[in-house]
């Protein structure tokens, strides 16, 4: 059985691991958000204690993009909490593949993609 970071005090429940990166120290759960039962993101950010802040201003720079954003493909931003070990994003959860498997286009399907765009 896999243990899973307790987040209940955020009232966050991990269900299930979606990904991670080790070396990065970020991991990616599967989570439901337990006022309502909702299912959410969490992307927990840990760092090393010989770490600088530059992994803190990337995870800033990121939850700052996420809360200006609004597209109905991206998700939104929920929440953020502190751990003993780093931060944590929390986002919706959108039920799809992951974007670490790799996918072909047509031509056809590419500029239908590159219509929906303003350059």
């Amino acid at each position: 059985m896999t243990a899973f970071p307790d987040f209940a005090v955020h009232s966050y429940q991990a269900i299930k691991e979606l990904g991670h990166n080790s070396e990065g120290g970020r991991f990616t759960y599967l989570a439901k958000r337990l006022i309502d039962n909702v299912d959410v993101v969490i992307k927990q950010f840990q760092f090393s204690k010989s770490a600088g802040w530059d992994g803190f201003r990337a995870i800033e720079r990121e939850m700052q993009s996420l809360q200006g954003l609004n597209h109905r493909g991206i998700p939104k931003y929920l929440d953020k909490f502190e751990t003993d070990n780093g931060y944590c994003l929390v986002t919706e959860y959108f039920p799809a593949d992951t974007l670490a498997v790799g996918r072909s286009f047509t031509p056809d399907q590419m500029r239908k993609v590159n219509a929906n765009f303003k350059f």
